[in-house]
């Protein structure tokens, strides 16, 4: 019922006026108005023009292209209609709002319209158009930041939420326009609404809900490399005051606790179990002597220096202590030979001089020229010795346990050349058929440079983590982050064997692979033989997708290639009389043959039914046999295809979490106030958690024997579906572009996905929450049988290390107040 004005021949002033609004060239617009007002003033800006290019009304031309002055002139004039829309279904509300220059003097003409009441009412601002799009979603989408605050204080923060026909969000529309910064702001608005305190004690709650049941079902925890030698010294300590209690704590008894704990694999049960069958065998494997007092063991250091003599390096033979000096002449005992040696040695003198100088003192001349003589002696003598060449000085270190020395040269080049490859558990005594290790103490500075030692830490701890069955290096490139097991207070190990290193990677804790709970291990390395040999068969590569393998494996299972042209032909119906329909080839679907073979000269059309082997049951029995095997195909089709929708989910939603640091610190910039964003890398944790699980339910049901089947059949499914379900919520509201859930709403999500997922996995796998470390202490303590164990523990929770609680406890024979006095002082 709209009329359009189509401007006659003559009106061309008008025409163009229109054209350059409709082009948003606005001076040249306005040039017009100002230069003919007569024939364009006329004009009602209420009608429809129609031409070629646009239907619009002149107001409707003037928002779009920004002409506030001219919209300002029919404004004021209080006649023109604002609500009117055009074909598009758009007012001049949104029509202002879908131009990009100038945002303040389009946010100017907004504020104007949205004040303005004209004939026909004021402008709807929940208006919008053919498309669904609000006046929000035009203006992010022209990236109008300001009209997109001003229209949301206005009442329009509900449209956040909604989807324009594209299924776009206005955040949404603002990123595909390129407009990052506003999408964010966009976005933080509606994941940081405005909650009331109840909503966000909620929220909170529910956070730290999942946050403590992940750590409740934790089968392993991640550990830096800080972590991990504090927890290997805690070891060495423990077995220290149980096997050297005596000796008192020095680096040679803890030396000695770290080679037994290393012969035994790092595992204190085993060497205490090593232990109570034969000591004496434990100490001889690990290469230490049983543990003495500290008396007795100088004694034995003593004598055995006494017995070898002066100590030489075992590698250079050059010896620790300086040779003897040379004898010095005799001492002069004649006081005139003293003087006159001592009158030489300040200016030389013949002897008719020395005569005339000692005679007056009532000297003899004989004797004078006897001390005389002797003087001069030795003064010759002490010009003509030999200097003597300082030897150069060798520093050796001796070895604690066997005794072996060595110069600080020879121990350099040897521990330079060990450490270089890697040896770390194989730095033995250098000395030939001994085996016990070097000490820590001996490889530090000066022997080692900082490099050097460094490398031998890094390589120590490498050592430390293989060789312990309780840890497990992360898998990941780059990551030096380790994992150690969690184990119930009955030392029974927990089931699961998904570990989480703690820095973004999950991987098995015991074959090392991709995680795959609830299934093993074993029907995890079937599957993916199974995988591999199917890819063989069908002629992919072996590191081929599961998409590619299971389109391969139905056209193998469904199709036939044309003999001739190889084109893939699907039989569904009609005769066994087969024509390509690419090259019009004519075979038999059976034997495949050319179909002029077949007939009355060559046998019968259908010679081919007819199997030539041990007969007809034999036929039937090759038939019921490829029935299976296109059933198996079937069923491996089914179960390839489920984890492949899940496995290409994974890893969309992993790009995403790498990107989530940048999104975070977006919307916490574009928004007001500074929120906790810790939710969000929680709800991307759990969804990737549920992938796995899903991924590996499959290849577990896949491989469910009939009756075991029949049994978790319907249980199974049941969880299967509710765990599906739940995690394809989380995914809809967090794993998209923008978000368009609010945070109170996606905290509720992941709690639930991970409720799923728990459930699930409790009934599959029978697991059970891991017991709180306190119980899990006193549980140990008491099993340990010593007398002082609660004690000990008591002391242990006032934050003093075991080792001294244990010699402190000891010495005051159970006294707690005197233990805790001892270990203050």
């Amino acid at each position: 019922g709209r009329q359009a004005t189509t401007f006659p021949m003559g009106q061309g002033h008008a025409q163009s006026f229109c054209r350059y609004l409709a082009q948003g060239d606005v001076k040249r617009a306005m040039a017009l108005w100002e230069k003919y007002p007569k024939q364009l003033q006329h004009l009602d800006p209420n009608e429809a023009i129609k031409s070629n290019q646009f239907e619009q009304t002149i107001v409707q031309l003037a928002c779009r292209a920004g002409a506030r002055e001219l919209v300002d002139i029919y404004l004021k004039s209080g006649m023109v209609s604002i609500v009117k829309k055009n074909k598009e279904g758009k007012n001049c509300g949104h029509m202002v709002l879908e131009g990009d220059s100038d945002p303040e003097l389009r946010f100017g003409m907004l504020k104007k319209l949205l004040e303005y009441k004209g004939p026909d009412g004021k402008l709807n601002i929940r208006d919008k158009d053919n498309a669904s799009n609000s006046m929000l979603h035009l203006a992010a989408a022209s990236g109008l930041t300001s009209c997109c605050m001003h229209l949301i204080y206005r009442g329009l923060a509900q449209n956040l939420y909604e989807e324009n026909k594209s299924g776009n969000t206005p955040a949404a529309a603002a990123e595909s326009n390129g407009y990052t910064k506003l999408a964010a702001k966009l976005e933080g608005f509606i994941v940081f609404d405005e909650q009331s305190a109840t909503e966000k004690n909620t929220s909170m709650n529910q956070l730290f809900q999942i946050i403590e049941e992940d750590k409740a079902y934790q089968t392993h925890k991640g550990m830096s490399l800080k972590l991990i030698r504090a927890k290997k010294d805690e070891m060495v300590l423990t077995v220290a005051s149980f096997f050297f209690g005596n000796e008192g704590f020095s680096g040679h008894t803890l030396f000695k606790a770290e080679c037994l704990l290393a012969a035994y694999h790092w595992s204190v049960k085993n060497l205490q179990h090593a232990f109570l069958s034969n000591p004496s065998q434990v100490y001889l494997k690990a290469g230490v002597d049983p543990p003495q007092d500290q008396k007795s063991f100088a004694r034995l250091r003593e004598e055995k220096k006494r017995k070898t003599g002066p100590r030489k390096c075992l590698t250079c033979g050059e010896c620790a202590e300086q040779d003897e000096p040379a004898p010095s002449l005799q001492a002069i005992t004649d006081p005139l030979e003293a003087e006159i040696f001592a009158d030489l040695k300040k200016s030389p003198m013949g002897i008719g001089q020395a005569l005339r100088k000692y005679r007056p003192k009532g000297h003899n001349p004989g004797k004078i020229m006897k001390a005389f003589n002797k003087a001069q002696g030795r003064i010759v003598a002490s010009k003509n010795k030999p200097e003597k060449k300082e030897k150069k000085k060798i520093q050796l270190r001796e070895m604690n346990g066997c005794g072996h020395a060595f110069c600080n040269d020879c121990w350099r080049r040897y521990l330079k050349v060990k450490i270089k490859e890697g040896q770390v558990q194989s730095i033995i005594c250098p000395a030939f058929d001994c085996n016990h290790r070097v000490p820590s103490s001996i490889i530090d500075y000066p022997l080692v440079d900082k490099k050097t030692a460094q490398r031998y830490m890094k390589f120590e701890l490498r050592d430390f983590v293989k060789e312990n069955k309780d840890f497990r290096w992360c898998p990941a490139p780059g990551c030096s982050a380790s994992v150690c097991r969690h184990q119930h207070s009955d030392g029974k190990t927990i089931m699961g064997h998904t570990a989480d290193c703690g820095q973004g990677h999950f991987f098995c804790f015991e074959c090392g692979g991709e995680p795959h709970d609830p299934c093993s291990c074993a029907e995890y390395e079937k599957w993916n033989v199974e995988c591999k040999e199917m890819s063989a068969k069908l002629g992919t590569g072996a590191n081929e997708n599961a998409a590619a393998i299971a389109t391969m494996l139905w056209l193998k299972t469904n199709t036939k290639q044309c003999p001739k042209c190889k084109s893939s032909i699907q039989k569904n119906e009609g005769c066994n009389h087969m024509t390509c329909r690419s090259c019009r080839h004519e075979f038999c679907w059976i034997c495949m043959a050319p179909w002029s073979t077949h007939g009355s000269r060559t046998g019968g059309y259908y010679k081919c039914n007819v199997f030539k082997g041990a007969g007809p049951t034999d036929n039937k029995g090759e038939s019921k046999l490829a029935k299976n095997k296109l059933e198996e195909s079937k069923r491996f089709i089914h179960f390839i295809e489920r984890i492949k929708v899940h496995e290409d989910s994974k890893k969309l939603e992993q790009k995403m979490v790498r990107k989530v640091d940048d999104r975070i610190r977006e919307m916490q910039e574009a928004t007001v106030e500074q929120v906790d964003t810790k939710f969000v890398h929680v709800a991307f944790r759990q969804l990737y958690w549920n992938r796995i699980v899903l991924c590996a339910s499959y290849i577990k049901k896949y491989y469910s024997d009939k009756k075991s089947a029949k049994i978790l059949s319907n249980r199974y499914n049941e969880l299967q579906a509710s765990l599906e379900s739940s995690t394809e919520a989380l995914s809809n509201a967090i794993a998209r572009k923008r978000w368009v859930t609010r945070m109170s709403k996606v905290i509720s999500l992941t709690l639930l996905a991970q409720q799923a997922r728990n459930l699930f996995l409790n009934e599959v796998m029978g697991r059970s929450k891991y017991e709180s470390k306190s119980k899990s202490n006193v549980s140990n303590a008491s099993k340990g049988g010593g007398q002082y164990s609660e004690k000990i523990l008591q002391l242990q929770n006032m934050g003093f290390k075991r080792a001294d609680c244990i010699k402190a406890i000891t010495a005051t024979k159970g006294n707690l107040d005197q233990a805790v006095t001892k270990l203050l002082s």
